[in-house]
């Protein structure tokens, strides 16, 4: 096979264009996204200990998906608004972040929690746990909550044992 300059100038400019047309990799997240993406945590504890459960459904996209611990899946904001009215009062609420990443649009969060919480007699409880949530950017730049789901580190009361 002999050497063709015309015929490799050809080879490489198409390989050129093909690589010009192929799909770019969305762009990672900025450090705006990541705040917010905070952002919208806050507003969410805002919410919550200040009892707005329609502000805090608000912070889900409209078709949302909570996914409780000892429950069913919730979903859309209006059931996301009826569940939290049955949760608890929350006192105090916090988050801390152990990883948010994403590209494009779509991000995930992995974080912690602490709550202090109104029992039903009155007494104060505690819960502490971890959370993994899907974020979606909106038009307007805000980051919701598309999937959002739950557990505790607290261990379950065990049942008395029957006699």
């Amino acid at each position: 096979m002999s050497y063709h300059p015309v015929r490799r100038a050809a080879a490489v400019a198409a390989v050129a264009a093909l690589g010009a047309c192929a799909p770019q990799a969305p762009a990672g997240l900025t450090d705006a996204d990541r705040s917010a993406i905070e952002a919208v945590g806050n507003e969410f504890t805002q919410h919550m200990t200040s009892g707005n459960h329609a502000g805090v459904a608000a912070l889900y996209t409209e078709n949302g998906v909570i996914l409780p611990p000892n429950g069913p899946a919730v979903t859309g904001r209006a059931a996301i608004e009826q569940f939290l009215a049955s949760f608890p009062p929350v006192g105090q609420m916090h988050f801390g972040y152990v990883t948010v990443d994403g590209a494009g649009d779509v991000a995930f969060v992995h974080g912690t929690y602490h709550m202090v919480m109104q029992g039903p007699d009155g007494a104060t409880m505690e819960d502490s746990g971890k959370f993994i949530e899907i974020r979606l950017r909106q038009a307007d730049g805000r980051w919701l909550i598309s999937h959002d789901i739950w557990n505790s580190d607290v261990a379950m009361p065990m049942p008395e044992p029957m006699p």
